[in-house]
């Protein structure tokens, strides 16, 4: 990411999910300190937005990246890789047969493994799907081409990111509605506008506890992989035009 710059992937996938757990805190502390500070004031449109949403898109990033690992064991592996398995019954086997021999004339030298081949050993299977599916995915980065799997890859971005901030985000909802209740009910600040704040966090805690789930987290990973397997068709066609 260049300075001062920021890409729609990191903006829409890293830095958003930080915002959205930060701000009910935010909201409580902006009147309290930003708009009666000339300086912060004046800072704040100079060198706050470059800073701020360089440091929230790593926050975010972070944390949904070194969760991730708990999310494919919850699933039972990467979905790229459950979708390749010979045993999963959930796809077609047609289709995932014909995708086994497009991946593997995509991805020159890497065999993968029979039905046989992976009941005898599923790990090294794996890491044959793996290894295939990194070919596809570093021949898919062009956005433009690509538009749809790009988009997918945002939603999954943004989703287990934000399901990566969720400690944090119930953390900082508890601490913005003590503060919202307090000033409300015990300092007399501006009541009713507390107590509105206060019902918001209770509203978005709710949501933090019932959709950011794994399972929220998995519908955009799920949506990805089909994108991702869907390019192959095209892949294919650009490397035979290619080398015609």
């Amino acid at each position: 990411m260049k300075a001062g710059k920021i890409d729609e992937y990191t903006l829409k996938a890293r830095a958003f999910p930080a915002f959205i757990t930060i701000l009910p805190l935010a909201l409580f502390l902006f009147p309290a300190i930003g708009m009666r500070s000339l300086w912060l004031g004046l800072a704040a449109p100079i060198g706050g937005t470059a800073i701020i949403s360089f440091l929230l898109a790593q926050w975010g990033r972070d944390k949904g990246k070194l969760k991730e690992p708990k999310l494919f064991l919850l699933w039972g592996g990467k979905p790229t890789t459950i979708f390749l398995r010979h045993r999963n019954r959930e796809e077609n086997r047609i289709i995932r047969e014909r995708r086994h021999r497009l991946l593997e004339r995509l991805a020159n030298g890497i065999v993968l493994p029979t039905v046989i081949a992976e009941a005898e050993d599923p790990i090294a299977a794996d890491e044959a799907y793996e290894a295939a599916t990194k070919v596809l995915i570093q021949r898919t980065r062009d956005k433009e081409r690509f538009s749809l799997l790009f988009d997918e890859l945002v939603s999954y971005g943004f989703r287990r990111n934000l399901w990566g901030l969720k400690p944090f985000g119930i953390t900082i909802l508890v601490i913005a509605f003590v503060l919202h209740l307090s000033a409300g009910m015990f300092l007399g600040i501006d009541r009713t506008t507390n107590f509105n704040f206060a019902v918001g966090d209770l509203v978005i805690l709710l949501c933090w506890l019932v959709f950011v789930t794994p399972d929220w987290v998995y519908i955009t990973a799920k949506a990805y992989s089909d994108r991702l397997f869907d390019a192959l068709d095209q892949m294919v066609e650009l490397d035979s035009n290619s080398r015609g």
